[in-house]
């Protein structure tokens, strides 16, 4: 008879013998213990942790170019025809900051229909 020391709860238990070598000290333990080592795995892989989707899904939502009403007509609005994405070019066009969000109230609208290139 063998003690081992089961890696998610700590507990000591004890195995018959080498062949019959457990590494966890329950089924409750086995599962958990499979399910951090995906979280393990995915984390290596780039993937995004499931605390971190909880963490994001609490946050309200920012307000982007494709949202705000006064940047679909601004001359500085930008829109990439591959992805459907929506920005300002403001930056690019001028090579000044904005230096606002993207807002009702940005300081650097001006109303127009294309960008000026």
């Amino acid at each position: 008879m063998n003690t081992k020391t089961c890696p998610v709860c700590g507990k000591p238990f004890t195995v018959p013998s080498l062949k019959n070598a457990r590494k966890y000290c329950s089924p409750e333990c086995k599962a958990e213990g499979h399910r951090r080592q995906a979280r393990k795995r995915s984390m290596m892989q780039g993937h995004a942790s499931p605390e971190t989707w909880r963490e994001f899904a609490g946050r309200p939502k920012v307000m982007t170019a494709a949202d705000c009403k006064r940047c679909q007509t601004c001359i500085y609005r930008a829109k990439s025809h591959g992805s459907g994405l929506v920005t300002c070019d403001y930056l690019i066009l001028t090579g000044e900051p904005r230096g606002c969000d993207v807002s009702e109230t940005c300081g650097r609208y001006s109303p127009g229909k294309d960008a000026k290139r």
